[in-house]
């Protein structure tokens, strides 16, 4: 198994959400790996076939019970981790008193969905199956010949919904727009005239008052 974080090194302890949460995240093991999405995986898997969360828990304590009910009790080295934290001082699991395993949970699962939901759900992370793993399950045998034509058919499907939608809209837009320019065109108010008229000089009284008188200053004598 690959740790990013280093040989030593630490994740946080809080990984979201609560219901997909594997059991060293739950009780706060701040060493782990790609199990812990394993396990996320094979809780999204089982939702998947059946519409409803596999455990759906009300705090990390509830959760831990939940999945004891089915998977039952944790490792000796989560038990000690649980046991030694702060964040859970005082605080102990109720002990389930009646267990159903993953098989009395859901007898109607195949023999292949049911083998891959328990190699997710491992309570050890050791002995949950890998991603490659998981890829070449039964489970997925002969999966590429049924699925890549339903998705072809599906996303085609989906496209012209998409090109209907939007053909609507800008129809809807187009016409919008039209009554809009329309509507405007009757209700503008006139334009006020951006030159106004000046009157024409009246010749005829200029003529009426004769000449123009000449400048006052005239009459003094020329200093040059």
């Amino acid at each position: 198994h690959i740790s990013l974080a280093g040989p030593g090194g630490e994740y946080t302890d809080y990984v979201a959400t609560r219901w997909y949460r594997s059991p060293e995240l739950l009780v706060g093991d701040t060493h782990y790996g790609p199990p812990v999405d394993v396990w996320a995986i094979g809780c999204v898997f089982s939702e998947l076939l059946t519409g409803q969360p596999l455990w759906p828990g009300r705090s990390d304590v509830d959760q831990l019970f939940l999945i004891m009910t089915t998977q039952g009790d944790l490792i000796p080295q989560h038990v000690k981790i649980f046991q030694e934290s702060s964040y859970f001082k005082d605080t102990s699991i109720p002990c389930p008193e009646r267990r159903v395993p993953l098989s009395g949970r859901y007898p109607h699962f195949s023999k292949p969905a049911l083998s891959f939901l328990e190699g997710c759900l491992a309570m050890d992370p050791l002995g949950r199956l890998t991603c490659e793993e998981l890829i070449e399950h039964p489970y997925f045998d002969g999966f590429s010949e049924w699925f890549q034509p339903e998705l072809e058919m599906l996303l085609s499907a989906e496209a012209k919904k998409v090109a209907k939608s939007k053909s609507k809209v800008q129809q809807s837009s187009r016409r919008a727009h039209i009554s809009s320019m329309a509507s405007g065109s009757q209700h503008l108010p006139p334009l006020p005239s951006l030159i106004q008229d000046k009157p024409q000089p009246d010749i005829t009284s200029t003529e009426r008052r004769g000449p123009t008188k000449s400048n006052s200053m005239e009459h003094l004598p020329s200093i040059t």
